[in-house]
C-alpha cells in the first residue's frame, strides 16, 4: 500500500516554493511529486473547516464565515498559479497533466469542507466576493486558474494571442507564460512581452486606478 510521508504543518509559501523545486521534468509520472505537500494541505483545509465555525466561540456570523472561506479559497487558488509561474520551462506536459491533477484535488477539498452540510444554510457557488461589475471578478473563480494552465498548451502565436486578451492577469504571469512557451526564441518573447506589457498599461490607463493594485 502506498503511503504518503507527512510533512508537517507548511505555510502557502513554503508549499509553493517547495512544490516548485520538485523534479517537474520528467515524461511520466507513477505518483505526483507533491502528492506528501497536497495531503498536507487537505489536511490543513479540512482542520480550518472544523475549527472557523468555533472561532470566537461560535459567535462569528454564518455571513461573515462564508467572506472569509471564499477569500481564502481565492488565495488557494491563486497560489497553485504561482506554483505554475515559478516552475518555470521545466515542466513538461506530462508535469502540467500531474498539476492540473493535483490542483483539482485541492479545489475538491475546498469544496467539500468549506460548503456547509445542512440545507437551511447552502453557500452560493458564486460567492459575491466582488461586486458583478468589478474589473476584476473573475480572479476569484478557479476558470481563472484552469484558464492559465490550459493556456501552456498553446502555440506560440496563440499564446501572444492569449496574453493580449487576458489583461486581467498580473504582468508576472504573463511573462511566466511566455517564457515557457517562447523562451526558446528570446527575440520573439521580449518583442512579445513588450506588446503585452504595453496592453496591459493601455487597459490600466482606460480602466482608471482601480487597476493599479492588481499589477
Amino acid at each position: 500500500v502506498w503511503e504518503v510521508p507527512d510533512v508537517g504543518r507548511i505555510s502557502l509559501d513554503h508549499f509553493s516554493n517547495t512544490v516548485q523545486a520538485l523534479r517537474w521534468e520528467a515524461n511520466s509520472f507513477t505518483t505526483s511529486p507533491a502528492a506528501p505537500y497536497v495531503q498536507n494541505l487537505k489536511g490543513q483545509i479540512e482542520e480550518l473547516a472544523r475549527r472557523i465555525p468555533c472561532a470566537g466561540g461560535g459567535s462569528i456570523p454564518f455571513s461573515t464565515q462564508c467572506i472569509f472561506w471564499g477569500w481564502l479559497e481565492v488565495r488557494l487558488m491563486q497560489e497553485c498559479l504561482e506554483v505554475l509561474a515559478k516552475c518555470g520551462r521545466r515542466k513538461t506536459p506530462e508535469a502540467l497533466m500531474c498539476l492540473a491533477e493535483d490542483f483539482r484535488s485541492i479545489h475538491q477539498a475546498v469544496e467539500q469542507h468549506f460548503r456547509p452540510q445542512d440545507g437551511d444554510s447552502q453557500i452560493s457557488q458564486d460567492v459575491n466576493l466582488l461586486p458583478p461589475d468589478h474589473a476584476f471578478r473573475q480572479v476569484v473563480n478557479w476558470s481563472y486558474l484552469d484558464q492559465f494552465l490550459e493556456a501552456h498548451g498553446y502555440t506560440g502565436n496563440e499564446v501572444s494571442t492569449w496574453c493580449r486578451s487576458h489583461v486581467e492577469y498580473p504582468l508576472r504571469l504573463h511573462k511566466a507564460l511566455l517564457d515557457y512557451s517562447l523562451g526558446n526564441n528570446q527575440k520573439s518573447f521580449r518583442q512579445t512581452l513588450n506588446d503585452v506589457e504595453a496592453v496591459i498599461a493601455t487597459a490600466i490607463s482606460d480602466e482608471g486606478g482601480s487597476l493599479l493594485h492588481h499589477f
